[in-house]
């Protein structure tokens, strides 16, 4: 109760609701989460994971959930920002998988510019539409060590929206993740300042470059090794990232 108390008390005022557009709320919510002192930081295992429950269900059996693994580092300076939080949660133990569950009221910021989000969701459209859709995010927490494990994002029926917005057309999706804006700028912009290394994504179709997103061979090898974990079912789309530059990382020595 303490834990839930003091990590969703962060969450809602760190990122509390905004309109789902609001850039500056969007950057003071990564930087807060992204902090030292941050308490989601700190009560995450090394790596997590993320995804959506089967068919809906929260209430499946989590070797059910299909999931992928981040670092707790990557997790939190590009996929927590994406969602605000009403302050309201639900604490119980989950038998079947002998583990607690945070069940918190959460919105998906569904207005932010395409070079924001980690990765192109919407080359499914399904799964956009379950972004858009969510109302809750439940957060797992391994009972052994009192961390974080899983974040499971899904619409709760009896529940209302948390963030107000309506649905956002996204332009289809070709697989190249990277791309240069009307005003000449890399997108999506490096994040090696903020400590978190992410690879590029790739969401209209506009003079495509080649742009190497990460600054050194090292960082490139490292952000390898984080963001294309195996998956519990199948290769996750940042790999398209990993047999990209595989090559280049591993000719290179730190």
């Amino acid at each position: 109760g303490a834990m839930a108390a003091k990590l969703i008390g962060e969450l809602a005022a760190k990122c509390p609701v905004k309109p789902v557009g609001d850039k500056a709320a969007f950057a003071a919510c990564r930087d807060a989460l992204f902090a030292s002192d941050s308490v989601l930081r700190a009560s995450m295992k090394n790596f997590i994971l993320w995804g959506r429950p089967p068919a809906g269900d929260i209430n499946a059996t989590l070797k059910e959930f299909r999931a992928t693994q981040f670092g707790n580092d990557i997790y939190t300076g590009t996929y927590a920002p994406m969602w605000m939080w009403d302050g309201k949660y639900e604490v119980s133990y989950v038998e079947k998988d002998r583990t607690y569950r945070i069940v918190a009221g959460a919105g998906f910021r569904n207005e932010l510019d395409p070079g924001q989000y980690p990765y192109p969701f919407w080359h499914e459209a399904k799964k956009w539409a379950d972004y858009e859709d969510a109302n809750t995010l439940a957060i797992w927490i391994d009972p052994k060590v009192m961390k974080v494990s899983q974040f499971t994002f899904y619409k709760r029926a009896d529940k209302p929206a948390v963030a107000q917005s309506t649905r956002r057309h996204m332009p289809a999706s070709d697989g190249i993740w990277m791309w240069v804006d009307a005003k000449g700028q890399q997108q999506p912009p490096p994040t090696l300042s903020k400590g978190s290394t992410r690879m590029p994504t790739r969401t209209s179709r506009i003079s495509i470059q080649p742009i190497e997103n990460l600054r050194s061979p090292c960082a490139m090898r490292s952000a390898i090794r984080v963001m294309c974990p195996t998956t519990r079912k199948r290769p996750n789309a940042w790999c398209y990232c990993k047999r990209r530059y595989t090559q280049r990382a591993r000719s290179s020595v730190c």
